[in-house]
């Protein structure tokens, strides 16, 4: 996935692995728009432009045209990456502290 230029399917979990992987990434299925995962979806849009959810094949189909046309797309797909790298927690780290720290305890 890594390696692709542009991930286009219906999979909620596969487009958000793509652009967290630095991938253009769209997703179109029924769900788009739908109370299942909006949030997140919303996010990864309109605040850190990885994801793009389409609800139609139509609108997908001329936002993929869009993105393989775009010059260095993979460039801006990598500095999208890093920002929500950056700006987001990493839960591992955080599950791993909040164990280590034994924080599940009640005092």
């Amino acid at each position: 996935l890594y390696y692709s230029q542009l991930y286009l399917g219906d999979s909620q979990t596969i487009a958000i692995e793509a652009g967290l992987l630095g991938v253009p990434s769209i997703r179109c299925n029924s769900l788009v728009g739908k109370l299942h995962a909006s949030g997140q979806f919303k996010e990864f849009h309109h605040t850190y432009g990885i994801v793009y959810s389409y609800p139609d094949f139509r609108s997908a189909y001329g936002k993929m045209m869009e993105l393989l046309q775009t010059k260095d797309v993979k460039a801006v797909w990598k500095k999208k990456r890093e920002r929500i790298m950056r700006e987001t927690v990493d839960f591992n780290v955080f599950f791993y502290d909040f164990i280590q720290n034994r924080k599940y305890l009640a005092a």
